[in-house]
This record gives structure tokens, C-alpha cells and sequence, in this order.
């Protein structure tokens, strides 16, 4: 393996292992309310990605953008996505309610690739259409079970899945975009923390790691993402991504002992079959993709000497 591609790997494994064990991160916070440690992840993730920003000499050209009518109003959209997603999970977590948060998670790729098909009208292949409907019969036996819609589930993976919508449209990249949108909610974080968070004496000092600490398990990932993008294929990170929700259904089944009734196995059942379809498809096209690229010729027109022509075959990675 090439030495880019191994840290590609080992950056991608980093982000997806860190946001794996997010449970037993924010539980050291429960005795918080989940208003109040939402808050602080916004304030301190701001914080990290302002001075990044100005350390990297982005922030005036990212500004620039951030100007136009519309990427402001594609950016206060998504930090309503983002902030609710974010803010789902902790209350998830402090409500012992972990399991719903992991099938969530497992929903996710399915749910953006449904979002495809009706927002970008992209044409799935009959195995990610399958997973589609796989999930969502899945979903509605889970209704007709427990008599309750898995609404905690169902808001992280639309959350999310809304959230991905708009930033493929954006102009912004991600630390960019993320920044922006911690930035626009960061004054509301800070006026509610003024008017009804602990006073600061009432913290104790490993309240206040764990708060802060909060900010940068949210930035670090996210940019080992990026870095890993630009170096492994699009397939393998594809299927490195199902890390996370993995992590949060062992945490919350071994260590949190969370029960999994029938509508829970079911809902589960269902999901992971539509991952797996999910997964196949997703693998073939890319499969497909990468050897009608490795078959393209440069353009490179026949020799006129020889007439021989010269054609160099070359392999895109995503």
C-alpha cells in the first residue's frame, strides 16, 4: 500500500473510531442538561475552527463567500440541520436511549441516498433502491410492533441526511462550512449559557475538560475525514463510515446494557440488510466507475512519424 494511502487509511479509521465511542464521551457529561453541553460544543467547536481558520490564512476567502445571499441562507439552513443532529445524539445519550441513536446512524447512507432521488434526481441501481425499500418496510414493522414511530432514530438520519443535501451544494468546504456554522449559532449557544447554564464556579474543573474537550472531538474527526478522502478510495471509506453506529450498538448493548426487544430487533434486522445492499451497490458502481476510467484514453493523438499511436491508460481514484 502507498505510504499516502496508509495514512489516508489511518486517518479515516481515526475519525470513524473517535465519533465510535461519542457514547461514553458524553455520558461523563450526563448530570448535564443536554441543552447545556449542546451549547458548549458550539461555542468551543467555533472557538477550534476560528483560530484553524486564521492559522491557515482561510478565513478572509471563506468570508468572501459567506457573503452572497445565497450561501448564507445554504448555511443558516444546515446549522438548523447540524445543530439539531447534534443536539438529538446528546439527549440521546443522557437518556439512555443509545440503541435508537446507533440505528439512526445506521440509517443515514440510506436515508441521503433517498434525499438523492427526490431533491437531485440521481438513479439508484436496483441494489441501493432495494436497500431504500428495505429500510423503509423495515420502519413501518417497527410501527406496527412497538405502535411507536422510532422518531429519535428517524430525526438523526433526516437531520443528517438534509444536512449532506446542502453541503454538496455548497461553495464552502468543510472546514469552511462547519466553521460558519458554528459561528451563526455561536451567539445564541453563549446567550442561553449566560441566562440559564451553571455558573462557572459550579463546574468542576473536569466538567470544564470534558466541555472543551467536546469542541475538539467534534473538529478533529471531521477533518481526518477530509484528509482521508483525498487519499483512500470513495468505497473504502464508504464502508469504514458503518464504524461509528457499530461502536454505539456494542457500547450501548455491553456496556450500558440497553435491551433489544422485538420491534428493536426487527428495526435492526431490517437495517443492516439495507446496508448491506446499500454497501453492494454503492461497491459495484464505484467498481464500474474505476475501470471504464482505468480504459479512457489521455487524448493523446497517434505519432505522425510512426503512426503509431500512443494512448497511456490511467486509474482515477474518487
Amino acid at each position: 500500500m502507498h505510504p499516502e494511502s496508509r495514512q489516508g487509511l489511518a486517518a479515516a479509521v481515526l475519525a470513524f473510531g473517535t465519533w465510535a465511542v461519542y457514547p461514553l464521551f458524553y455520558k461523563q457529561l450526563a448530570h448535564l442538561s443536554a441543552s447545556e453541553v449542546m451549547a458548549h460544543r458550539v461555542v468551543w467547536s467555533a472557538a477550534l475552527l476560528l483560530l484553524g481558520m486564521l492559522w491557515t490564512r482561510r478565513l478572509r476567502q471563506a468570508a468572501w463567500e459567506f457573503t452572497e445571499v445565497k450561501v448564507l441562507a445554504q448555511v443558516a439552513l444546515a446549522t438548523l440541520f447540524i445543530s439539531t443532529n447534534w443536539f438529538i445524539f446528546i439527549y440521546a445519550v443522557s437518556s439512555n436511549r443509545i440503541l435508537e441513536a446507533s440505528l439512526g446512524y445506521f440509517l443515514n447512507p440510506v436515508v441521503t441516498a433517498l434525499l438523492g432521488v427526490i431533491f437531485l434526481r440521481e438513479r439508484p441501481d436496483r441494489l441501493r433502491a432495494a436497500a431504500i425499500v428495505v429500510a423503509a418496510l423495515g420502519m413501518l414493522a417497527t410501527f406496527l410492533i412497538a405502535g411507536v414511530v422510532p422518531v429519535l432514530s428517524l430525526t438523526l438520519a433526516f437531520s443528517f441526511g438534509f444536512y449532506s443535501l446542502l453541503r454538496k451544494r455548497s461553495p464552502l468546504d468543510s472546514a469552511g462550512g462547519l466553521f460558519f456554522e458554528t459561528a451563526l449559532i455561536a451567539p445564541f449557544a453563549l446567550a442561553w449559557l449566560s441566562e440559564n447554564g451553571s455558573a462557572p464556579a459550579q463546574l468542576a474543573w473536569s466538567d470544564w475538560a470534558w466541555l472543551i474537550t467536546a469542541g475538539a472531538i467534534t473538529v478533529v474527526p471531521l477533518l481526518a475525514v477530509v484528509y482521508a478522502a483525498k487519499r483512500i478510495e470513495l468505497g473504502t471509506l464508504g464502508f469504514l463510515q458503518y464504524i461509528a453506529p457499530s461502536g454505539h450498538l456494542l457500547i450501548a448493548v455491553i456496556v450500558y446494557q440497553e435491551p433489544i426487544d422485538l420491534s428493536r430487533a426487527i428495526a435492526f434486522s431490517s437495517t443492516l440488510l439495507a446496508v448491506m445492499l446499500f454497501s453492494a451497490g454503492a461497491w459495484r458502481g464505484w467498481r464500474a466507475n474505476s475501470r471504464k476510467a482505468s480504459r479512457r484514453p489521455t487524448g493523446r493523438r497517434p505519432c505522425a512519424l510512426t503512426r503509431t499511436p500512443t494512448i497511456v491508460h490511467h486509474a482515477e481514484s474518487a
